[in-house]
């Protein structure tokens, strides 16, 4: 399979380069020592967000409408609409892709650009339940 022309990463916090970190995900694939990114912007501009869980039960789940556009669900967690977080453009080189979505780096990884992201550009696919 061909590497896309750029992966994304998500991360409330500005990095002048990536380091890999333990993850803890939901999913077999979701806990990997790394980098993790993916193809889809938008997804990826999620894990930019500020969210505070509410209570042991906080949690958020994405998932893609009927026209195959994604969107976060957010249960008893509150975003903060005031706070940018930061999309990193990657280049796929140093990925391994872990599934249909996931792409994971072992190694530092300067990125490409970095871009500012308003949490308010993504109010439209976000739902909120308590």
């Amino acid at each position: 399979m061909n590497k896309p022309q750029v992966l994304y990463h998500g991360s409330r916090t500005l990095y002048e380069i990536l380091s890999p970190h333990q993850a803890s995900g939901h999913g077999e694939m979701d806990n990997f020592h790394g980098i993790y990114a993916i193809e889809n912007r938008r997804i990826a501009s999620f894990f930019a967000l500020n969210l505070h869980g509410l209570t042991l039960d906080s949690r958020f789940e994405i998932d893609f409408d009927d026209s195959h556009q994604a969107y976060l669900t957010l249960f008893q967690t509150e975003i903060d609409w005031d706070t940018c977080g930061y999309l990193y453009h990657l280049d796929p080189a140093p990925f391994q892709q872990l599934d249909m979505y996931q792409w994971l780096a072992k190694q530092d990884v300067k990125p490409l650009y970095i871009e500012k992201i308003d949490p308010l550009q993504f109010k439209q696919w976000i739902i909120e339940k308590t």
